[in-house]
């Protein structure tokens, strides 16, 4: 092992208090106004004019500057420093006189030190003018929001080497509506710059200005791919893995969405599938009333005679409602020809809901809530023993029931006992609770046939099961969404070519679109399988300029932000 270094310990105020090479010395320190206040005067009795660089040991007065310099021992620190002006001797120079410059220090003009202001734009760039102002006023270095912003937009340009792998990827300004591009270094993994749009001129001119890019990870965007294309036609390009296996997932998406009926038909399979045990529940009563004030109170039934009464009520044909009315007006439009923009102007709907009807064979159908189960339920056998051995006072039921751990209310006991007494006699009915059927939306269905067997739990594997069986077409798409995913993941290149031709030839529609624009980007498709890179790092950046964005309220300007994306120009 080497020796040691050791440093040795300043043994003057000026070495501890003044950076090395200062060439100046502390006269004096005191606190006037919980400040340290350091007196300082110049080391040298020469000076060099900064207009000619003539040299000049003639003093002609001395003022006195007043910078702020960085805390010491919790107390804000001003420098009084007490500079010479000298008499330039060079009779051809325009100035006549010179004061002497300190650039180890302090700028001239400046109001603060450089090692100051080093700090400060350092917190700038990691925090918000407003945030960053905040913090420095509790480490004695106050400043206002507006002079970070400055030093922030003031830092020279980071100096980066062309990278040699490149990640390309968007970012919202606005989601939906404005993007810009995010290019990042994967070897370094760090960004090498942020541009205003996602238009292919402009990725075009930076590769054109950035020559010696190799590598080029990009997810699927036309606009990207004729940019790379044009402005690094060597490069080889990259898909993004996860972009792949979000394209899948958009894919069953839409074949879904062309089938709500059968998503609600599978729902309702899987819950029958999980239902092991038959349960106790409450059935509707014939007549709804408001609960008696007492026990001795009569119970209003359901009579015998009101039971054609019933049939005829559900015998009576449904009425369309408004949502079915409207798919139906758009889809007979569009079986006359109509165009979307159309449809959209003469029904006055919003082009979402005309472009999502387009795609759909049936009426949407709206998902309904999770079904509750009365909390009195549990308790039913109990409750119906007592009551068959003439115990029909409902206070003491509910008193019994509190005895064997029933957390309910008074109001479900008084539900579940009305519907057993008719004209006083007791009617028993079974019942069962009713069955919960879980809520599965396209993009639910799309994630299960896109995840693998290994991480679905129980609930969910009966859910794909039930789609498996119960949609059409859904067997084979299962499976060639399967076979895709263990390829992506995987990296399995041979596979691609036996996994296109099957695709093509699927019964369903969106997937053999989705193989046929695979089978245009065939070789970055294949690149992805045969390389590492991803833009992975890149997402991540993304995220990290989202958090800045937010961080910056209403100050985030494109400049702004690209100067705190891009960072300090050099390491803190």
């Amino acid at each position: 092992m080497g020796a040691i270094q050791k440093r040795r310990l300043p043994m003057t105020l000026t070495e501890l208090l003044l950076p090395e090479g200062a060439r100046m010395q502390v006269e004096r320190a005191e606190v006037e106004d919980n400040r340290l206040v350091l007196t300082i005067s110049s080391a040298t009795t020469r000076a060099r004019c900064p207009y000619c660089g003539t040299e000049s040991s003639r003093i002609n007065n001395h003022y006195y500057r007043k910078p702020a310099d960085v805390p010491c021992g919790g107390y804000a620190v001003q420098l009084r420093i007490k500079v010479p002006c000298f008499f330039c001797e060079n009779e051809a120079c325009e100035h006549c006189t010179f004061a002497e410059r300190f650039p180890d220090v302090v700028a001239p003009y400046a109001r603060r030190t450089q090692r100051l202001v080093t700090q400060q734009q350092q917190v700038a760039f990691e925090s918000s003018g407003e945030a960053g102002a905040r913090l420095l006023s509790i480490v004695a270095m106050p400043v206002s929001p507006d002079t970070l912003i400055r030093l922030v937009r003031s830092a020279p340009e980071p100096v980066l080497e062309t990278p040699r792998v490149l990640g390309i990827d968007d970012w919202a300004k606005k989601t939906g509506q404005t993007y810009g591009t995010m290019l990042v270094d994967l070897e370094r993994q760090r960004p090498v710059d942020v541009l205003p749009d996602r238009s292919a001129a402009s990725v075009e001119q930076w590769l054109a200005d950035h020559p010696g890019v190799e590598i080029i990870t990009r997810d699927r965007s036309g606009e990207y791919a004729a940019g790379v294309t044009a402005g690094a036609a060597k490069a080889t390009q990259v898909a993004d893995r996860f972009h792949l296996l979000q394209n899948l997932s958009d894919t069953l998406k839409r074949m879904f969405d062309r089938q709500p009926k059968k998503l609600r038909e599978a729902a309702k399979q899987a819950a029958e599938m999980m239902a092991t045990s038959p349960a106790e529940t409450i059935e509707e009563s014939g007549m709804e009333q408001a609960m008696p004030g007492d026990e001795n109170a009569s119970i209003p039934t359901a009579r015998q005679d009101d039971k054609p009464m019933q049939d005829a009520v559900q015998a009576k044909p449904a009425v369309p409602t408004a949502a079915q009315v409207r798919f139906a007006e758009v889809k007979t439009r569009q079986a006359q020809g109509w165009s979307q923009r159309a449809v959209v102007d003469q029904l006055q709907m919003s082009r979402g809901t005309v472009r999502r009807y387009w795609s759909l064979d049936d009426d949407p159908e709206r998902q309904p809530g999770p079904q509750s189960v009365s909390s009195v339920a549990s308790y039913l056998p109990a409750l119906r023993q007592r009551w068959q051995e003439g115990c029909q006072n409902r206070k003491q039921l509910f008193a019994e029931l509190q005895d064997q751990g029933y957390a309910g209310s008074y109001a479900s006991v008084w539900r579940a006992t009305n519907r057993w007494a008719t004209d006083g006699v007791i009617a028993i009915r079974d019942s069962t609770p009713p069955l919960s059927i879980p809520s599965l939306s396209a993009r639910r269905a799309a994630w299960l046939f896109s995840t693998r067997s290994d991480d679905l739990e129980a609930e969910q594997l009966h859910l794909r099961d039930a789609l498996r069986h119960v949609c059409q077409g859904a067997e084979e798409v299962y499976d060639l969404a399967q076979s895709f995913g263990a390829m992506i993941r995987n990296r399995q290149v041979d596979a691609l070519d036996d996994w296109l031709p099957q695709a093509k030839q699927c019964a369903v529609a969106e997937v053999q679109r989705f193989a046929e624009s695979l089978q245009r980007d065939y070789a970055v498709i294949k690149a992805a399988l045969q390389y590492t890179w991803s833009n992975g790092p890149v997402e991540g950046h993304v995220n990290r300029l989202k958090f800045i964005k937010r961080q910056m309220y209403g100050r985030a300007n494109f400049d702004l932000l690209r100067k705190r994306v891009l960072g300090y120009p050099q390491p803190i």
